[in-house]
């Protein structure tokens, strides 16, 4: 399906109109190359519009310099651009400034083609170009606000972990398991893919606000839902359920319900803890059948310590205006 971005359509058409009746004022002449340098400016990011601004800056007073001696040296001639760009493409090569190569070079066209280059003619270039940066950074100012959105993926998120593992905690007990996990795989997958465009559009835009936390956020989930496929697979492999699975099952549910709190997840730590010192004295296997059940078991524990793990090293990586402004409390998290 094809998605057409209104709010950018807008933003090209107001910005290239403006760009053009400011160019028109000041009677620039080639004003209509402003119109094509601002459509070019007006980039999905506001980080984006900035860099590509920059670039294209230094390009230019790269481009001056080059036509300056090439086209003097050869007199305008074929080779005079020969020389130019040959020098030009290597430099914006060389210096990774390729984004601002054909904006420059069309200014200097415009002084080729004029067979003459003054003070006045470089000045009228720089500023379409000036006008034309400009406007875009003007134009891009405003950018759709993906809070929102980021926000409703975390509780999607969130909501299909929490049915992951209460999903675990029923199936350990449970011999017969017919019902396919994947399907919650397969729909947390573009819920991801979703949630990290939204994330990288959110900091991308905001460059001097604190988005941290939901980049700290989103790597944490993402290293917790390769977690919880280990855990489906070694599901898998559970013949028997032992008297220890009774107890992992219920703590599973604790977890569960505990995924979507704020906290550093240590209590559910002490828990599994305590289990841990229990099942240690606990009775030996009594066949080969139960003993590979509680070895699968252990593996699971072991996952379940990871996943909380991460979560209490997200919490701890948090600073008290991080807690404050995204969990909405000044409680400090509990070491």
């Amino acid at each position: 399906m094809v998605k057409i971005n209104i709010i950018k359509a807008i933003k090209i058409t107001l910005g290239c109109c403006l760009a053009f009746i400011i160019a028109n004022m000041l009677h620039l002449d080639h004003s209509t190359s402003v119109v094509t340098i601002t459509l070019l400016s007006i980039l999905n990011t506001k980080r984006d519009t900035l860099i590509v601004a920059w670039k294209r800056s230094i390009a230019f007073l790269l481009a001056s310099s080059i036509a300056i001696l090439s086209f003097t040296i050869f007199q305008f001639s074929i080779w005079s651009l020969a020389v130019y760009f040959i020098i030009i493409v290597i430099l914006c090569q060389a210096f990774e400034l390729t984004d601002g190569l054909s904006m420059s070079t069309v200014l200097m066209l415009h002084i080729w083609t004029t067979h003459s280059i003054t003070a006045n003619s470089l000045l009228n270039e720089a500023i379409l170009m000036t006008i034309g940066i400009i406007m875009g950074i003007i134009m891009n100012l405003y950018m759709p606000n993906q809070i929102k959105k980021i926000k409703a993926y975390q509780t999607t998120i969130d909501s299909h972990f929490k049915e992951l593992l209460l999903y675990f905690s029923d199936s350990i007990l449970l011999l017969d398991r017919s019902q396919s996990i994947q399907r919650q795989f397969d729909i947390l997958s573009p819920i991801f893919q979703k949630s990290i465009q939204a994330t990288d559009l959110h900091v991308n835009n905001h460059l001097f606000s604190d988005t941290g936390y939901y980049l700290q956020y989103l790597k944490m989930r993402l290293k917790q839902y390769e977690i919880l496929q280990i855990i489906a697979t070694n599901l898998q492999r559970i013949e028997c359920a032992p008297a220890q699975a009774n107890e992992i099952s219920y703590y599973l549910k604790e977890v569960a319900n505990s995924i979507e709190k704020h906290d550093n997840a240590q209590e559910m730590l002490d828990k599994l803890q305590e289990m841990r010192i229990k099942f240690r004295t606990g009775a030996l296997p009594k066949d080969r059948k139960e003993f590979e059940a509680r070895a699968v078991l252990y593996e699971i524990v072991n996952d379940v310590q990871y996943l909380l793990h991460l979560k209490q090293e997200f919490a701890e990586s948090l600073s008290p205006y991080q807690i404050k402004t995204f969990w909405g409390n000044k409680k400090k998290i509990r070491q």
